[in-house]
């Protein structure tokens, strides 16, 4: 193996012990005494990074056969790694994409390492989901990795405590173009570093960080490793196809170093946006947080916000959003006066439907006072003055109820919902209580209707309690 090689392979070695991307080596690639002569200095010599940890989980590797994926295969398996090769079959490229498939098998074969192959139909899905191709051809990849890292997954009973990770051969060069589609697009700070080394919420680690197209291309030759080409990378009728082909090479007539000026400035603001991590510590803590029948949401007082951060308050509200919007069917919504997460369709607001349960009595002598509730989800009515059934539905636009102490004159919900100060959410999770003629007998959490309320005329009382379903 060449100094080259060499000099790489200690490079991603240390990358990913910095960042704690993987378990250290399981062996030494040479001997204590073997020392690699690199143009500046010498390096230390290529040992294991800490201490053996025997490794249960195998690394699954994202094999494409295309020449990022098949460098950081061979990497990670020279370093010592246990590894298992994941290949993606969309069928986009008819013969092509088989070519890819048996080049992987191939390939693996040759190295010893295990290959699982799915198959996709592609078109149907994007039909399915309204999505483009390449959105498609994600959605199904990341969703395949997902399950991979389930805990419920087979492969993951050895060592249930050990996450299922997955390896991605994405590069520096990658990052850069990345960065700058964001930038085009317009972002924050967070869309201005990069492409980040791991990934938690899809247990997706990039090793290959740390080295260029040209370093991964050096690899390969010295290393005489073929690999296949995707001819879709040489069309330009993608924004990164157009920023690989066109726009970088541009930069670099005008600038020769516009590469590293462009990863320097990456790394910089990785570390700002480290910083602003810190601080955010103290964002969350105005961050409210509200259940109400099975519902939970977050909420931001953007005054309080603006008092505590003026200066950088958009910085951070995005931040915010970009933290909250990670979850699963969640989306961020933004007031005057509110910042909010709430669930992306109606139909999960009324599947959390309360349960209602009836308590009725017949009086034996006038009722003098009626007995105060335990709770604000209990209420007392006059019996006799409900049309049955009874039915629970959602707030809308319009409603009206005749509140207690306005002697039969109605007022709007919505009007009373401003007399609480209620949020969006909890206007969206307050449930109406109305009695076969529609007539709203009672806005759960807020207030009753006058019109059934316990007089000294009532013969019969019911109880109505309120509980979560």
């Amino acid at each position: 193996m060449s100094q080259k090689s060499q000099h790489i392979l200690q490079r991603v070695a240390e990358f990913i012990a910095r960042n704690e991307l993987l378990p250290p080596r399981l062996e030494p690639l040479a001997p204590s005494s073997a020392r690699v002569q690199r143009s500046e200095q010498p390096l230390e010599p290529f040992e294991p990074l800490e201490p053996f940890k025997p490794l249960l989980t195998p690394t699954y590797v994202g094999l494409s056969g295309g020449p990022d994926s098949v460098a950081l295969l061979h990497i990670l398996h020279t370093l010592g790694y246990k590894c298992k090769a994941l290949h993606c079959n969309f069928h986009l490229r008819g013969a092509e994409s088989d070519r890819d498939q048996q080049f992987c098998e191939t390939l693996c074969a040759s190295l010893g390492i295990p290959l699982e192959v799915r198959h996709f139909d592609t078109f149907a899905y994007m039909e399915q989901h309204h999505l483009s191709v390449e959105m498609a051809a994600r959605e199904l990849r990341y969703n395949w990795w997902s399950d991979l890292s389930n805990p419920s997954n087979l492969s993951n009973l050895s060592n249930p405590s050990s996450p299922t990770l997955v390896a991605l051969g994405h590069h520096q060069d990658d990052s850069i173009e990345t960065m700058l589609m964001n930038l085009m697009r317009g972002t924050g700070i967070h869309g201005m570093t990069g492409i980040v080394a791991r990934n938690e919420a899809r247990h997706i680690i990039r090793p290959l960080l740390c080295l260029s197209r040209q370093d991964i291309v050096d690899y390969l030759s010295d290393n005489g490793l073929t690999y296949v080409t995707d001819s879709t990378n040489a069309e330009n009728e993608t924004l990164r196809n157009q920023i690989r082909n066109q726009l970088l090479p541009l930069m670099e007539q005008m600038v020769p170093q516009v590469r590293q000026g462009i990863a320097r400035t990456m790394e910089h603001l990785q570390g700002t946006e480290w910083f602003a991590d810190r601080y955010l510590g103290l964002f969350e803590a105005l961050t409210e947080h509200h259940c109400q029948w099975g519902i939970e949401w977050d909420e931001l007082n953007i005054a309080k916000a603006a008092r505590q951060f003026p200066e950088h308050l958009e910085d951070y509200l995005h931040e915010w959003t970009a933290e909250h919007t990670i979850a699963s069917r969640t989306q961020v919504v933004r007031t005057p006066k509110l910042l909010y997460t709430m669930p992306f369709d109606e139909q999960e607001l009324d599947s959390h439907r309360p349960q209602l349960t009836f308590e009725e009595k017949t009086l034996d002598a006038p009722m003098r006072l009626v007995p105060r509730p335990s709770s604000p989800f209990e209420n007392t009515f006059d019996a006799d003055t409900l049309t049955h059934p009874l039915t629970l539905r959602r707030w809308k636009e319009g409603d009206r109820i005749a509140p207690l102490g306005m002697k039969g004159r109605t007022r709007l919900i919505s009007d009373l919902f401003s007399d609480a100060h209620y949020s969006p959410m909890q206007k969206a999770t307050t449930w109406l209580l109305c009695d076969a003629t529609g007539d709203i007998v009672w806005a759960i959490g807020l207030h009753m209707s006058n019109r059934h309320k316990v007089s000294p005329a009532t013969k019969r009382i019911i109880k109505i309690r309120v509980t979560p379903s």
